[in-house]
């Protein structure tokens, strides 16, 4: 019952009724929250989603359109003609939005090059505006490929040609030639548009639209007692079943609460995340583990090592830094040589005050953002 009742109040009155609960019992019981798991979606958002998975739209397509009942008036959706009508005008959006996407690529990049070479754009000129045509001619035909686009029919090349310039001229008229490049809506934002401008839907109703990412919510963050500061939660939901995602989502909650901490940022920071572009094997990343535990493991012997050898060649006595146990380690990789010019390296040449080698990035960190340790090298530092 927790589970398939909406409403409270429906809810306390079956406990009251089948369990035989008092008010205070039944206000309680209402009030339990079950832990979310796999089965994150009710009874009744199945039954709505089903109905257009059923139509053949993507599970995406059919989470956002779900809950359309419940955002438009009554009178309309319950009218079977209306509600055909509509239903067959947001199908034709959802399928229509791939060509709208490519569209606005092929219009931006005709901008890119106006901008890249400084041309000037005026729509009078009937010779410059003939120019852009070809251009975006020339455009669609690469983005398509010569074999797709000479399978699509007459009708439909000049729809799509007439539908690019069209596009291109209305942007370059609102940004004054400046260039601006054209923002591409989302498919949420195209159907939300339609409601809009159709059936006077107001913004409040649609947001009732469900989204796939809207099903779940992480925890919202909170102000701490202690410092009145607002921190991010738990990022764990059950959606995201990917162990090595959010492992990263919890250490990243972490370096932000951090820095939150240390008032380096605020809420009203803006923070950009650069995501890895793939994830590591399994394999891949016992592997790296075990080499970094057996890194670990040897700091002891290096520093050992570092002690003897700096008293044997050197004569001093030497309690070597997290750096120049670092050093040591390169230094036995490359075999005692630097890579660069080939000499061999002495310990006493990157130990101790004023090293003449010490720690480079192979390739450029500036360029690589990589500041592990197999992207460093010990060499000259002259």
């Amino acid at each position: 019952m927790l589970f398939r009742f909406d409403k409270t109040e429906k809810l306390k009155q079956f406990v009251k009724d089948y369990l035989g609960c008092d008010e205070e019992t039944a206000t309680r019981f209402a009030k339990i929250k079950l832990k979310q798991d796999y089965g994150s979606l009710s009874l009744k958002a199945i039954r709505n989603i089903l109905h257009y998975l059923e139509k053949g739209l993507l599970y995406s397509h059919a989470v956002f359109l779900a809950n359309m009942k419940n955002v438009l008036p009554k009178e309309i959706w319950n009218n079977e003609t209306d509600r055909k009508v509509i239903n067959n005008e947001v199908f034709s959006i959802i399928d229509n939005y791939n060509t709208y996407k490519n569209s606005v690529d092929i219009v931006n990049g005709v901008i890119k090059n106006i901008k890249d070479k400084q041309e000037a754009w005026n729509y009078k000129n009937a010779f410059v505006v003939d120019a852009f045509k070809k251009d975006i001619h020339k455009n669609i035909q690469d983005y398509f490929g010569s074999k797709k686009w000479n399978s699509f029919s007459e009708d439909q090349k000049e729809a799509i040609l007439k539908d690019s310039f069209e596009r291109f001229s209305k942007q370059m008229a609102l940004n004054s030639g400046r260039g601006e490049f054209l923002k591409k809506e989302t498919l949420d934002e195209r159907v939300k548009d339609f409601l809009r401008d159709n059936f006077n839907v107001s913004e409040s109703q649609l947001k009732k639209l469900y989204h796939p990412s809207a099903i779940e919510v992480y925890d919202k963050a909170k102000r701490s007692d202690k410092d009145g500061k607002l921190y991010l939660g738990s990022p764990l939901i059950s959606s995201i079943k990917n162990p090595m995602a959010m492992r990263s989502l919890h250490q990243l909650r972490k370096v932000i609460n951090q820095l939150i901490k240390e008032d380096v940022i605020n809420e009203n920071t803006i923070v950009r995340i650069e995501m890895a572009r793939e994830l590591k094997s399994a394999n891949e990343r016992v592997a790296i583990r075990q080499w970094q535990n057996d890194l670990q493991n040897n700091r002891k012997d290096y520093i050992d090592a570092i002690k003897k050898l700096y008293k044997e060649d050197c004569g001093l006595e030497i309690d070597p830094s997290e750096d120049e146990i670092l050093k040591y380690q390169l230094w036995l990789e490359q075999n005692r040589i630097c890579l660069y010019t080939g000499k061999t390296i002495s310990i006493c040449d990157f130990i101790g005050a004023n090293p003449k080698f010490d720690i480079e990035h192979t390739i450029p960190r500036s360029k690589s953002l990589d500041n592990s340790q197999t992207n460093k090298t010990l060499c000259c530092s002259i």
